[in-house]
């Protein structure tokens, strides 16, 4: 019987697997054995499946509850150690602490102070004196980087 989890065990369990996998496809890709549309669809289709497998409260529910089988010291696979982490989120709405309240309604204000100043600065193209101080102020420099987005059709 095949399963849809088994279809991974074709990837790398190890680092060095992982490494040597990663420079044999490296190569296939500038050699341009795979076309390149058919890589950036593979590697979107791969990220979206396990996040909706690993988004889904029963999955994680059911992981959490295997991996607290092994204690505090976790499990292990492969060369992986696995441990269950947390992380604490505040919520200070009903706290009723009106001095918080109010730095957050001045930090509001810095923060758009700083987002519209930040948006002259972007729209500079050459530099340009102060009026009030005379100091001259220049473009901020910039870098750009290309990405790949991939979407899906909506059916």
């Amino acid at each position: 019987m095949e399963y849809a989890i088994s279809q991974l065990s074709v990837l790398p369990d190890t680092k060095e697997q992982q490494a040597r996998f990663v420079e044999m496809a490296k190569a296939e890709i500038l050699d341009g054995i795979f076309d390149a549309r058919e890589l950036l669809f593979r590697k979107k289709m791969i990220q979206d499946t396990l996040d909706q497998i690993f988004d889904d409260p029963q999955v994680k529910k059911h992981l959490i509850s295997e991996i607290e089988k092994y204690g505090k010291e976790g499990a292990g696979w492969a060369d992986a150690k696995i441990t269950i982490e947390s992380r604490k989120s505040y919520n200070y709405d009903n706290c009723g602490d009106t001095e918080l309240s109010d730095l957050a309604e001045k930090q509001k204000g810095f923060d758009t102070a700083v987002k519209n100043r930040q948006k002259f600065l972007q729209a500079l193209t050459k530099a340009v004196a102060n009026p009030e101080t005379g100091e001259m102020i220049y473009p901020p420099a910039f870098s750009q980087s290309e990405f790949f987005k991939v979407s899906f059709s909506k059916k």
